[in-house]
């Protein structure tokens, strides 16, 4: 299976260092030109499928990469965003603000640390993983696409590429970027990895 990995356009809490988690915050008007680009950069592969998180931002931006190709985006829960618990809502700066070690404290084990009353990226690989493998069993030899968010794709980069997560916090994870996997069994090939060259229309968040 050719597996097209996609980040959701911007949103405004990106614009403002919200911190993500299972919110509603939609697309901007940036966020919604990064996802037509991003449709008629993918308007030529051979997608029979397409998949995203029930977030609003990733509903919106599947729904637009989606139309080129008629298809309706399957919505899983599986692939949101990492709960953020009692962190969401809040700003990078007043996070840092209540707890000022919270970095030091992800960074001593980037797997297993949560923030208050969210996910750990272990949790999130957990049911992140077993939506891939239901999409796998139903597209063995297929195309599909899958937007999910910064959390999706980061857990996914590291584990099947095995990228280590302190690594993957020196990489890019662009608005609307594309990593496209071919999956073969336990085997993977990376044909794109969070690439945005089609964004001509601003930096994305």
């Amino acid at each position: 299976m050719r597996l097209i990995l996609i980040r959701h356009g911007q949103t405004a809490c990106n614009i403002t260092d919200i911190w993500h988690g299972w919110d509603d915050c939609r697309l901007t008007e940036l966020g919604v030109a990064q996802a037509e680009a991003l449709a008629q950069r993918l308007a030529a592969e051979p997608m029979v499928a397409m998949y995203c998180s029930d977030l609003r931002r990733a509903v919106e931006t599947a729904g637009i990469v989606a139309g080129p190709h008629g298809l309706t985006p399957v919505t899983d829960p599986a692939f949101r965003e990492r709960k953020a618990g009692d962190f969401q809502g809040l700003s990078t700066e007043e996070v840092v603000r209540q707890r000022p070690s919270v970095w030091d404290e992800r960074a001593s084990d980037f797997w297993n640390w949560t923030p208050p009353n969210g996910e750990s990226f272990t949790q999130l690989l957990e049911r992140v993983m077993a939506g891939v493998d239901r999409i796998r069993e139903a597209h063995p030899d297929d195309t599909v696409a899958l937007v999910g968010h910064m959390g999706t794709v980061r857990v996914l980069t590291s584990k099947l590429l095995g990228i280590p997560m302190a690594k993957t916090y020196e990489m890019d994870f662009p608005s609307t970027g594309v990593t496209i996997l071919r999956l073969d069994g336990d085997a993977v090939t990376v044909e794109v990895l969070n690439d945005a060259a089609h964004l001509t229309v601003g930096a994305g968040g």
